[in-house]
């Protein structure tokens, strides 16, 4: 038996390699039926294969390009991302008060909604990657007041509430759409003081007990701190710090009241409860109307003479307070100024857009008629006129010749209307009547025109109302409330006479009606009224003339749109009407109103303060003896500033941010300003002044703050007090500083407006700034450098530092470059050393993944001066 597995298997091959030889000599002959015939493909399979395949490589070619994309998008955001980081620990590692608020910004307008950032103190950065669309980083730094779990941005104009949020975006725009990465962090000031403390209490009215609803509770010199009584309950709660506060307590309709001080324990409610007096009211009424437009007054189609003539006419009135230019040139009579038309039933090609007149008398004194007739001189009513302007042949046609130099234009017996307009071709009044019988139409009317079973007949005369419901030839004719039909009177045979400039002076009664008008008074009571569709106003619950023991007159200001009117020195008697009769709003206004009052705080807590400034982006008005006052402002957000410019120097100021409206009154919270003074002083480095530093004053309450300006100078507003406020500056933990003459300054503030030098404070190892770029192979690294200061000697490698080492180790300033391949590095300016930089670039070996430094170093760098800028660059 042959075991030999090797022998056999060379057995086996031989026969193979025989077969093999056989068949490449012989291929025409079946030399052994018994071996399988070898398998092979069609054409027909060979091409859809072929397609197959194909149509795969071509599909997997279409897929790379959103491949691509995707990891493209992918790439930027996480590019973006590292940008927002980095800027988000740039900030984060300013001491707090060195992170400036916003306080000027610019806003989005590719977003939507789009969104407000820093365009001064952080303006954005523009940063520029290979193969990267522009990515454009930006800031946005708000204080933050807290409410249980709910952080809400406050107005940069709010006091520090030890809170601040930074926000950071990165905004890139790829294939047309804008996309953003946002990081947002919140900055606590480990210093502030913390809202665990809150007060609460119930207003109730003295009289009957009731609650008062939306009475403002405020803190004595911290308004800002503050809440609303409860609609219903008259409960008000709000949070403040452990402190000493007093208290003010104001609403509308009630005399203002103020609390004794009272203590606040960390972590408890203080409980002080108001009961206010209510103010005695009366009211006041009157009638609104403007008178802004000439207006038509009558109208005669056709009214035959003695001699059967017939005359045809139209009177104007002017019930303004100037006379009205007929021609904007005397010189030419088709000058018109004011355009008389008239339009005939519809296809009858009777319209005249505009009348030619021949003019006797171009200018139409106030309160005067104006006659416009087919004849110079006729008899109408047993009254010889003579017109004013009369229509020229230049007019027909479409006008018809009657003979004797008459014209027909306003056709009888049928619908028309009468309008006029200005040089422009804006409608200044219309007259529209129908012709019922024949079912036309006015062709043009003020809502609803004055419906005619015959159009306009023979005889016929429109005459406007002098009011509401009546007519007067003793008085101006110019009721106007845009309705002909309660416009206009119809009588036939006509019962009153035509009117030219020579009928004389006839006083105006009434106009248009103000409608939509708001009424206010400066009672510091009453709410603002509306005038209804026929002018009249009812202001209700107007102060009494003596409020808090002070004798008042008070002013009625009414608006409408762009006109307005005022009332001075009325007197009102509780429970009684003041009826003003008609008042014409003739003086322009625009926008909306703003009014609220102005007192004194702590002791003259309830004392208006008269004469004090009141302003908002440079519109500014006095307060009246009432500490009222009232500013016309542009729609919009406005910050209202009590004592205005500090132009008062015996007093602080105070903001509120309001919304003004179109055409309304926006009430102002009441403002109680604080008695103050000015603390002044200076920061140096040493050798010079040092602009930006934070300095406050504070005598254990509210913390006055101020930076020092360019000639290294700070001005602190603090309110009046008998005890000393003391005035540190707010710096870097690196930093120190010495102060004369004493350390830390004092201050007195006792005297109202006195301006106290505190001293100068000195700034010792102030803050300078290295800055530079970082570049390798003529080109910015945008990954990342780790730049190093230090006046002792920096090792390369970098020695490692511990928690335990640090301590004995020197200092070490450290910044990691930005994207864009710049760095800013602060230190501690010295006079005496100097310091040694290294810059540490890590590089990457594509092939084996290995991490190596590269470093370039500078010796003897001097930042000798606070607040300079020394530049060395990396390459």
């Amino acid at each position: 038996m042959i075991k030999n597995t090797d022998y056999l298997s060379r057995i086996f091959s031989g026969l193979t390699g025989l077969r093999a030889g056989m068949k490449a000599h012989v291929p025409a002959i079946s030399f052994s039926p018994q071996f399988r015939r070898q398998a092979g493909v069609t054409l027909t399979e060979l091409m859809i294969a072929v397609s197959v395949l194909t149509i795969g490589v071509i599909g997997s070619m279409g897929s790379f390009k959103y491949i691509n994309q995707s990891i493209t998008q992918s790439r930027i955001k996480t590019i973006s991302t590292n940008l927002a980081q980095e800027k988000m620990e740039v900030l984060r590692n300013k001491p707090y008060f060195q992170l400036l608020v916003t306080t000027s910004t610019a806003v989005t307008t590719d977003y939507s909604p789009n969104f407000t950032y820093d365009n001064e103190n952080y303006p954005p950065q523009v940063i520029t990657l290979w193969g990267m669309p522009a990515l454009t980083r930006i800031v946005k730094v708000d204080y933050v007041a807290l409410s249980g779990s709910v952080a809400t941005a406050l107005p940069y104009t709010s006091n520090d509430t030890g809170m601040k949020k930074i926000t950071v975006s990165v905004l890139w725009t790829i294939r047309g759409t804008a996309q953003k990465v946002t990081l947002e962090s919140y900055y606590e000031n480990p210093t502030a003081a913390v809202l665990s403390s809150g007060l609460t209490g119930t207003v109730t009215d003295a009289s009957s007990g009731i609650p008062v609803g939306n009475a403002l509770i405020q803190v004595q010199g911290s308004p800002k701190w503050r809440g609303y009584s409860d609609p219903v309950t008259g409960v008000y709660s709000f949070q403040v710090a452990p402190g000493t506060y007093t208290l003010v307590c104001s609403t509308q309709g009630y005399f203002p009241a103020s609390s004794s001080e009272l203590q606040v324990a960390a972590g408890a409610y203080a409980t002080k409860n108001f009961s206010i007096g209510k103010i005695a009211a009366g009211s006041i009424s009157g009638m609104a109307y403007i008178r802004d437009h000439m207006v038509i007054y009558m109208v005669v189609a056709s009214t035959q003479m003695v001699n059967g003539d017939n005359i045809e006419f139209v009177s104007l009135y002017n019930p303004t307070t100037s006379q009205i230019n007929m021609l904007t040139n005397p010189a030419d009579s088709n000058s018109n100024n004011i355009k008389l038309s008239y339009y005939g039933e519809a296809g009858e090609g009777k319209d005249i857009s505009e009348f030619w007149l021949n003019h006797s008398s171009t200018y139409v004194p106030a309160g005067h008629y104006y006659l416009i007739a087919s004849s110079g001189t006729f008899t109408f009513k047993g009254y010889t006129v003579t017109a004013d302007a009369i229509f020229t042949n230049a007019n027909k046609p479409p006008c018809s010749d009657l003979g004797g130099g008459l014209l027909n234009c306003i056709w009888r017996d049928k619908a028309g209307a009468i309008r006029l307009s200005d040089v422009g071709g804006n409608i200044i009044d219309t007259l529209g009547w129908t012709n019922n019988g024949a079912a036309k139409p006015a062709p043009y009317y003020e809502t609803t025109a004055r419906s005619m079973p015959n159009g306009i007949e023979e005889g016929r005369q429109f005459f406007r109302y002098t009011g509401p419901g009546y007519g007067s030839e003793a008085s101006g004719n110019c009721y106007d409330n845009n309705v002909n039909s309660s416009n206009f009177f119809s009588f036939n045979p006509a019962i009153f006479r035509a009117m030219n400039i020579a009928a004389g002076y006839k006083a105006p009664v009434t106009g248009t009606p103000g409608a939509g008008a708001i009424v206010t008074s400066n009672d510091g009571l009453s709410s603002p009224a509306t005038a209804s569709s026929t002018g009249y106003f009812l202001l209700t619950q107007v102060a009494t003339g003596t409020v808090a023991n002070i004798a008042s007159t008070w002013e009625v200001m009414i608006t409408s749109y762009a006109v307005s009117s005022s009332s001075a020195g009325l007197s009102i008697i509780a429970n009684q009407n003041k009826d003003l009769g008609v008042i014409v709003l003739s003086s322009a206004i625009s926008g909306g109103i703003a009014s609220g009052y102005v007192y004194g705080s702590g002791p003259d807590q309830t004392v208006p303060k008269s004469g004090f400034s009141v302003g908002s982006a440079g519109t500014v008005v006095n307060t009246n003896s009432q500490g009222f006052y009232r500013l016309f402002l542009a729609t919009g957000t406005a910050v209202i500033t009590a004592n205005y410019g500090l132009a008062n120097g015996s007093y602080q100021s105070s903001d509120e941010t309001v919304t003004i409206t179109a055409g309304a009154v926006t009430n102002v919270p009441d403002f109680h300003l604080a008695q103050s003074g000015t603390i002044t002083g200076y920061v140096t480095s040493g050798t010079g002044a040092l602009p930006n530093i934070v300095v406050h004053a504070t005598n254990g309450g509210p913390v006055y703050e101020d930076t020092s300006d360019s000639t290294g100078h700070y001005y602190l507003t603090a309110a009046t007090s008998s005890v000393v406020y003391t005035i540190t500056p707010v710096l870097d933990p690196l930093q120190s500083y010495t102060s004369l003459p004493t350390s830390p300054l004092t201050a007195s503030m006792a005297v109202p407006g006195a301006s106290v030098f505190s001293g100068t404070i000195t700034v010792i190892g102030a803050m300078a700034t290295i800055t530079g770029t970082v570049v390798a192979s003529s080109v910015s690294i945008t990954t990342g450098v780790l730049v190093v200061a230090s006046t002792a000697t920096i090792s390369d490698p970098l020695a490692t530092i511990t928690a335990a080492s640090s301590l004995t180790l020197p200092v070490f300033y450290s910044v990691s470059s930005q994207a864009d391949g710049t760095y800013s590095l602060d230190v501690r300016s010295s006079t005496s050393t100097l310091y040694n930089m290294r810059a540490f670039y890590p590089v990457v070996n594509a092939n084996t993944g290995a991490v190596t430094y590269t470093s370039r170093s500078f010796s003897s760098v001097s930042v000798s001066t606070a607040g300079t800028t020394v530049t060395r660059n990396f390459a």
